[in-house]
């Protein structure tokens, strides 16, 4: 019995989503985080009135250093429900100086996403 309990348990565990709920910085209510994501101040996708409020990227760096990056950007809703999924270019000389320090990364996909969302409503 310990064995089908525990097996139970296994499943239940890789099936979980690894998300957390955590006070929003921007608006101060409840939102849920998926690993990986940061919050963002909300961004409106559409007329539905449906707002980004995390972000999570991707990105293929090519060994060539003046060659172009693409990063796959991914928006989440406050529930934690990708909504929004976009690809944005990077010169690869910046991304190599940037790739050290995260929080300039996070602002420039950040601007890139809302002048996207922008031109598409």
């Amino acid at each position: 019995m310990k064995k089908y309990i525990t097996l139970l348990f296994l499943i239940a565990a890789i099936g979980a989503s690894a998300q957390t709920r955590v006070t929003s910085v921007a608006l101060g209510d409840q939102i849920w985080l998926p690993r990986g994501a940061v919050e963002i101040a909300p961004i409106p996708i559409n007329m539905a009135k449906d707002s980004v409020r995390t972000m999570s990227y991707t990105f293929l760096s090519p060994r060539d250093t003046t060659a172009v990056t693409i990063i796959s950007v991914f928006g989440y809703d406050k529930n934690g429900t990708a909504i929004y999924n976009t690809q944005i270019s990077l010169v690869g000389t910046a991304y190599h100086k940037w790739k050290s320090l995260i929080t300039p990364l996070d602002s420039y996909i950040s601007t890139q996403l809302k002048r996207i969302t922008q031109l598409t409503q």
